[in-house]
């Protein structure tokens, strides 16, 4: 894309040093050539940084409209205080006019991260990503006719904040934005992440993190139990699925946990549980437990009693467990329901920041358990996955009684067992 040329557009400088540019919603609108002829690729994509007024009525974000084609990005405002749904028209020189309109409706006055792509000329192969940019919205293809990339060419610039139809500038957006940007190919999963990070002001995740086959990452640095494997910039995390936990009764602690390897926060904040509380994963987590897998977090509690730190359970048949306050004080227990439970621990007192790791390799069916970075013990024993069993932080299962009185940290489950060395760097990084 080329410098826009602007009429009566505004810019202001933020703190990253980028800059945002607005138009009233009256005559103001930018100019630029390259991106009218990007639906000749028969894939691509488009990132916008925008927030929104209230303007009543459809306004276009961006579009060129001529007699041999148009495209064109809408958003529809409505009275009752939603911004509306995002509106996309593509059309071929013969007049073929896909259109394709995001289900959901966003907040006006929200800073909305947009990116859409197009992966084919098939108007069903156009994904909407807002916000979250794991997974697309919901949407729906009004037209759908055999729209021909190829035979697509528009001779006139884009315009921004308004049309440009016929050279004639129209349908004013009051609007502000940070960037816009157009791709030649479709954003892939890492890409989008790293618009997300770039918005968001996390840092990258630092090659001693130990990320490669990191399914889920619960570093509990805020009021949410967010899973980070699908919002941080890292090449080497391939999930994009985020397994947010649903959290019942614990809190954020800010002046408790260990390191955080990604802000070097020390502490860093962790979740705080009174023994009544608990943290539940989405269901689609467990299939990582059907093969090799590593799980592991920090804990510290004051409690002589027995409670779960982490839990992958639901009758105790086949299942695996954290333990703490029990004796030995801290315990891994695995059980194949064969009557072979593995379990092993090691002594500790109150009120300390312990490290647990337990790694399975499936292809040998050795279970090795980890305390304080070290290994503690390994043994054979068969898979310990019930398709039942749910995963708990906090708790063996909701009912059962034995619920941590406690903090835990930095929460990491892996779709592959890590190493002796591998674990060990995990612990020197985080320690506090």
């Amino acid at each position: 894309m080329s410098d826009m040329d602007t009429d009566g557009v505004s810019t202001d400088a933020l703190p990253d040093g980028s800059t945002t540019v607005s138009s009233d919603g009256t005559d103001d609108f930018g100019l630029a050539s390259g991106p009218e002829n990007l639906p000749e690729n028969e894939s691509f994509g488009v990132a916008i940084l925008y927030q929104s007024s209230d303007d009543r009525g459809g306004k276009d974000l961006f579009g060129v409209l001529t007699g041999n084609g148009r495209f064109l990005l809408s958003d529809f405002n409505f009275q009752d205080g939603t911004l509306g749904e995002l509106f996309l028209q593509l059309q071929d020189t013969n007049g073929n006019q896909i259109q394709v309109e995001t289900q959901d409706r966003f907040i006006e006055g929200d800073v909305n991260l947009l990116v859409i792509n197009k992966n084919s000329d098939d108007a069903s192969d156009i994904n909407f990503y807002v916000n979250d940019m794991t997974t697309p919205v919901p949407k729906t293809v009004h037209q759908n006719p055999p729209f021909d990339s190829s035979n697509y060419s528009v001779s006139e610039a884009m315009g921004f904040f308004a049309r440009n139809e016929g050279s004639q500038i129209r349908e004013f957006r009051d609007m502000e934005a940070s960037f816009f940007e157009f791709a030649q190919d479709p954003y892939s999963a890492a890409q989008r992440r790293q618009l997300k990070r770039r918005i968001s002001a996390v840092p990258s995740v630092p090659d001693t993190a130990v990320t490669s086959g990191l399914v889920a990452w619960y570093r509990f640095d805020g009021d949410t139990a967010r899973d980070y494997t699908a919002f941080v910039d890292d090449p080497s995390i391939t999930n994009t699925t985020a397994f947010d936990g649903e959290v019942d009764g614990a809190t954020f602690q800010s002046d408790a946990g260990v390191r955080d390897v990604v802000s070097g926060a020390n502490p860093s904040g962790a979740y705080g549980f009174d023994g009544n509380d608990i943290v539940s994963s989405p269901n689609e987590l467990n299939e990582v437990f059907e093969s090799s897998f590593s799980i592991g977090s920090w804990v510290n509690t004051d409690s002589t009693t027995q409670q779960a730190v982490l839990s992958f359970n639901n009758d105790f048949d086949k299942w695996f467990a954290f333990e703490i306050g029990f004796g030995p004080f801290l315990r891994i227990s695995v059980d194949d329901n064969t009557g072979d439970r593995f379990s092993l621990g090691a002594s500790g007192s109150t009120n300390e920041d312990r490290h647990m790791f337990l790694s399975y390799d499936a292809q040998n069916d050795t279970a090795s358990i980890y305390i304080d970075g070290q290994l503690i013990g390994s043994r054979n024993i068969g898979q310990p996955y019930e398709s039942d069993d749910e995963f708990y932080i906090g708790a063996f299962f909701p009912s059962d009684g034995r619920k941590l009185d406690g903090i835990v940290d930095d929460v990491r489950i892996y779709n592959r067992a890590l190493s002796d060395s591998e674990i060990n760097q995990i612990y020197n990084n985080t320690e506090p």
